[in-house]
């Protein structure tokens, strides 16, 4: 017997209602009028409430196994069936759909994607579609990842959900699923390759659509976008004048992020391209993009107006006046239209415009976030550095470093991402100075030794004589001159690598500075966190011990032990609040000689520091100290709890029972000795119990 019900004779009973047929039609000529729509009957009608109850519950993968129930919900879904029933059998299935079982085992099932697929068509009632509709949703994860080989009808299906002649709830509805399908899925070549989801996402990108499928549709590309593979789609080769799908995707991408579009949209336009620029070679086409828009539109009007042109253009010339005239007219026609093209080409709107202008202090970050991300990018390609700077884009990037609500780790990239185009600018100019030196030095080296060629040529008397000194003086000069251009090419690579070398040093300075900074407040921030856990946990064992105290006072105990027990209390609320182990008996100890002191009959002096000395020990055998630890924090609770003295005496006071404890434990005379000094040592220091000590501490 299935597990979704509680006996056999529950589930016949159950089974039955649902097999129930709808009463038949009435004859011809009865009453009855025959627009009514037949319903379900009472029973099955309570059946199927039935299994929606159990379908929204835990067991609705237990159900979906019952195979007389998956067969009774598949014959549901029949056009033949009653709205109502249909209805009702939907629902089950959208609570099926919420396992991840039961999803896998509906997509392997072809009458259940028939069925879908089938109640999405024309002339089906409006409800019945809006809850198919929602089981393809909840079916569309596993239909783009576990079940993506026989899933390609209800990704058709999808994508006609998703059409401009669909209403815009079930639009957004369908996109909202394939945006949370798109952040998990590995094959984006299933929305790409997909005509009816990739036409669908085309459309939601026009002006004309409502903003929420416009941000839905792009929030969809966005998360396509951030994969390697999907640049090619998104954004294909600009000189290809063959792709027009391609242009009209880059031209809507464009248009959405213009400055006239609502700060959501501009966002979400904004980040599909920060995950296109993420490929090196769409680098240059996304930052030079120029709208095609307006293009056409020129071309058109130009088009037009010179047909007009040519209806008005007179056929006969009477006189040679009359052609000068003509031809004057159509000069100035040319004139005119050729300035006009002009002026319009240097008002069309550029993507870097767009980009800039998003990028700007005045933006929200949702817009002005993925603008910076995109100028990131575009600053790593080396074949835009100098575009990037002639367009102000370093001081652009320098401007986000102080806006607090961009995040930290962003401004950082934008302060790196403007020092990196600023070096990479200073290297270029230092080259270009060189270079241009070094033909001035060549110019000037050639004109010297012109002249003293010409010099010897005018003073030689003999040609022959002038023939041979000529050669030699060439050879003279050309060695001469090599050496020359080496030493003065060494001196300027000598100045050059000093120049080199001092940015290297000021960046290197400039660096380390910001690391002691960060490293000091980072440092501030650990000892206060943990001073304020010491003192929250000092607070916690005063409150346990005076808790204890109480509590033994109370059945009769005496100073004794209530110190012991206030002691026990304060090391376990310390480990509970996770301090080191010397902490654990500092607190222990002085909570043991504060109750001691507190006490109807207190405990003497050395009562208290004995029994601060035993709460100390009690916790170091719990943290099996060594000899040397167990007498050390022996020494230092003693210490510690002799508030009433001084540091002197506190000294003297932890060499006794340093003395004493190693002697306990077994240590040798001089280990004994040694001891005895350092608790001293120790001990004349300032004991804070509020704050304590970071050594130990894991």
């Amino acid at each position: 017997m299935p597990a979704w019900v509680r006996n056999e004779e529950e589930r016949s009973q159950l089974l039955t209602a649902l097999r129930s047929t709808p009463p038949p039609e009435p004859v011809r000529g009865s009453k009855k009028k025959k627009e009514e729509k037949p319903q379900p009957t009472v029973d099955r009608k309570l059946a199927l409430l039935k299994l929606r109850d159990v379908a929204s519950s835990s067991l609705r993968e237990v159900l979906w196994q019952d195979s007389e129930v998956r067969e009774i919900l598949l014959a549901g879904l029949d056009e033949t069936q009653p709205e109502l029933a249909r209805v009702l059998s939907l629902g089950v299935l959208v609570h099926l759909t919420t396992s991840r079982k039961n999803c896998s085992e509906l997509l392997k099932n072809e009458q259940v994607r028939l069925s879908l697929s089938q109640l999405q068509s024309e002339g089906q009632p409006q409800e019945v579609q809006e809850k198919a509709l929602l089981a393809l949703v909840a079916l569309a994860i596993p239909a783009f990842q576990d079940c993506q080989e026989i899933s390609e009808d209800l990704r058709d299906v999808l994508g006609k959900a998703a059409a401009r002649n669909r209403d815009n709830a079930q639009r957004l509805l369908v996109f909202r699923a394939l945006w949370s399908v798109s952040t998990v899925c590995d094959s984006p070549e299933l929305f790409f390759g997909n005509d009816k989801i990739w036409e669908s996402l085309l459309q939601s990108l026009q002006q004309e659509e409502d903003l929420d499928v416009r941000e839905s549709g792009l929030g969809l590309l966005s998360a396509l976008a951030n994969q390697q593979t999907t640049a090619h789609f998104l954004w294909g080769d600009v000189d290809d004048e063959d792709d027009p799908q391609g242009e009209r995707v880059r031209e809507d991408i464009f248009a959405n992020t213009l400055r006239s579009q609502p700060a959501r949209i501009r966002g979400r336009a904004l980040a599909v391209l920060a995950g296109i620029v993420r490929d090196p070679q769409k680098r240059p086409s996304v930052w030079n993009y120029v709208s095609t828009a307006s293009v056409s539109e020129d071309t058109e009007m130009s088009k037009g107006h010179e047909v007009d042109l040519g209806a008005r253009r007179p056929r006969s010339t009477s006189s040679d006046a009359s052609g000068r005239r003509e031809r004057k007219g159509s000069d100035a026609s040319a004139t005119s239209k050729k300035s006009a093209e002009e002026q319009e080409a240097a008002e069309r709107a550029t993507m870097k415009d767009s980009i800039m202008a998003a990028a700007a202090r005045t933006e929200l970050p949702s817009v002005r976030s993925p603008a910076l991300r995109i100028l990131l990018e575009l600053s790593w390609d080396e074949t835009l550095k100098m575009s990037l700077i002639e367009n102000n884009i370093p001081e652009l990037l320098l401007d986000a470093w102080p806006d607090q609500r961009l995040g930290l780790k962003e401004r950082k990239l934008c302060k790196h991402g403007h020092r990196r185009l600023v070096d990479w600018n200073k290297a270029r100019i230092a080259e270009e100075l060189r270079i241009e030196r070094e033909n001035e030095r060549r110019e000037q080296d050639a004109m010297q030794f012109e002249e003293d060629f010409q010099v010897m040529v005018r003073e030689t008397p003999e040609m022959g004589q002038a023939d041979h000194e000529s050669h030699q003086f060439e050879d003279w000069s050309k060695r001469d001159r090599e050496k020359t251009a080496m030493m003065k090419e060494d001196q300027s690579s000598k100045e050059f690598n000093k120049y080199l070398r001092f940015l290297l040093e000021h960046d290197r300075q400039s660096m380390e500075s910001e690391d002691r900074r960060a490293r000091l407040v980072r440092e501030e921030e650990e000892a206060q966190a943990f001073a304020e856990k010491v003192r929250a946990a000092r607070e916690q064992a005063t409150t346990a011990a005076e808790e204890a105290a109480q509590a033994m006072k109370r059945v009769g105990g005496d100073a004794v032990l209530q110190a012991r027990d206030a002691a026990v209390a304060a090391a376990a609320a310390a480990a509970k609040a996770k301090m080191p182990p010397r902490l654990q008996a500092l607190f222990a100890a002085a909570e043991a000689a504060a109750t001691g002191a507190r006490a109807k009959e207190p405990l003497t002096q050395k009562g208290q520091l004995d029994e601060a000395c035993k709460a100390a020990l009690q916790v170091a055998d719990r943290y099996s100290m060594t000899v040397e630890e167990k007498t050390a924090i022996a020494a230092e609770a003693a210490a510690a709890a002799a508030t009433w003295t001084s540091g002197e005496e506190r000294g003297k006071i932890a060499r006794s029972f340093a003395l004493a404890t190693a002697a306990s434990l077994g240590m040798s005379a001089e280990a004994q000795q040694e001891a005895a000094g350092a608790a001293y040592a120790a001990a004349t220091e300032d004991i804070d119990l509020d704050v304590g000590r970071s050594s130990g501490y894991p």
